[in-house]
């Protein structure tokens, strides 16, 4: 008869199905995520024309969701799973890959700001003042939180980031 004995020195290689190494989470919650992106647009497509039923009129839009209310409710459901998803792929890729933690809160700030400005010149390409409207709120939004963010960064912090490793003589 085979028997196990096991040494403190020596233990097994790899005991259970968990994922190995913060690497491999991180790689299937990427799949996940991209898998979850086209879930909305195959949903709500089928259901309403998404998202070339964008320029349809509202009345028409109106009644096309109302004859597929559970269809929609499950691809935007989808789709800000997906957009949340994002936050965590940020915080894992970080954390895995041994940065100072507050250089998530600077490229936080960075990217807010940045998107924030790209979606006001959109507003600016927008001939429908609905739609400009609409996009300069959202960027509006996304400054003032992407400020709220950078407040959260040090001083010295920034200094670190800014300075070179070895200044010219």
């Amino acid at each position: 008869m085979n028997t196990l004995t096991l040494t403190p020195s020596r233990a097994p290689a790899h005991t259970s199905s968990a994922p190995s190494s913060p690497g491999r989470g991180l790689g299937l919650l990427l799949v996940a995520e991209a898998l979850l992106s086209f879930a909305p647009v195959l949903i709500l497509g089928a259901a309403i024309g998404w998202p070339a039923s964008l320029d349809k009129p509202a009345a028409e839009q109106l009644a096309a969701i109302g004859a597929n209310a559970d269809a929609v409710a499950l691809g935007y459901g989808l789709y800000l799973l997906y957009s949340i998803l994002v936050a965590p792929v940020m915080i894992g890729w970080q954390l895995d890959h041994d940065q100072p933690r507050g250089v998530l809160v600077v490229i936080g700030a960075t990217l807010l700001l940045a998107v924030a400005a790209a979606t006001a010149g959109v507003a600016l390409l927008c001939r429908r003042h609905q739609a400009r409207s609409l996009c300069l709120d959202v960027a509006g939004v996304l400054a003032f939180v992407g400020i709220t963010v950078s407040i959260l960064i040090e001083p010295d912090q920034m200094v670190r980031l800014v300075t070179l490793s070895n200044p010219p003589d």
